[in-house]
């Protein structure tokens, strides 16, 4: 076997071993040329999104995403093909009502010249951390409402009491005299009723 054969040969089994790793990282992988046509997609991405159920390989970005994101991910793809590295955030609203939160890191990929052919985009999915921390917001909402109601209700409650005022609820009752329809004994306080 001549050592280009070889080297081909190695070249090839460290392929397979990088689309097997590629393959089956939970992490959505995509690589993308200067013209922001997609060369690379890996089956979690294409899991991840509705959007590569059909086939995107050689296609352009522009044509792929929804308009309400295309527009970012183009900013950030361009910076990144300036060489520096882009790392955002965004959420999408599928047509379905189904919200999603990911977070996006975009690598220029430079040849041995030193030129810049592409741009690796690695993307996480964070909806369910997102999600959750929604709920805790809200939680902690309500958590405040209540606690400024029970607040109020205590300062009512500690008023009534020092201002020696009678709750509107017990309005049935009669100081100092005779209660009503005989249904209690009167004291010095007022009426007391029995149950």
């Amino acid at each position: 076997m001549n050592l280009q054969s070889e080297r081909k040969k190695k070249r090839s089994e460290k392929d397979t071993e990088l689309n097997a790793i590629l393959s089956n990282i939970p992490l959505g992988i995509m690589r993308f040329d200067s013209a922001f046509n997609y060369l690379y997609i890996n089956p979690f991405m294409q899991q991840l999104s509705n959007i590569f159920k059909t086939a995107q390989l050689g296609r352009a970005l522009s044509d792929a995403l929804p308009k309400e994101i295309s527009p970012l991910i183009q900013a950030h793809l361009t910076q990144a093909f300036t060489g520096n590295k882009a790392a955002f955030q965004y959420n999408y609203t599928y047509p379905d009502g189904n919200k999603v939160y990911r977070e996006v890191i975009m690598v220029p990929e430079k040849n041995t010249e030193g030129k810049i052919e592409t741009v690796l985009c690695l993307v996480v999915d964070i909806t369910a951390g997102e999600k959750a921390e929604l709920i805790k917001m809200a939680a902690l909402q309500e958590t405040e409402k209540l606690r400024k109601a029970l607040d109020e209700h205590a300062i009512v409650a500690f008023t009534n009491t020092h201002n020696n005022m009678i709750p509107s609820k017990l309005s049935n009752v009669m100081p100092r005299g005779r209660c009503q329809n005989g249904t209690g004994t009167s004291s010095n306080n007022g009426c007391l009723l029995t149950i």
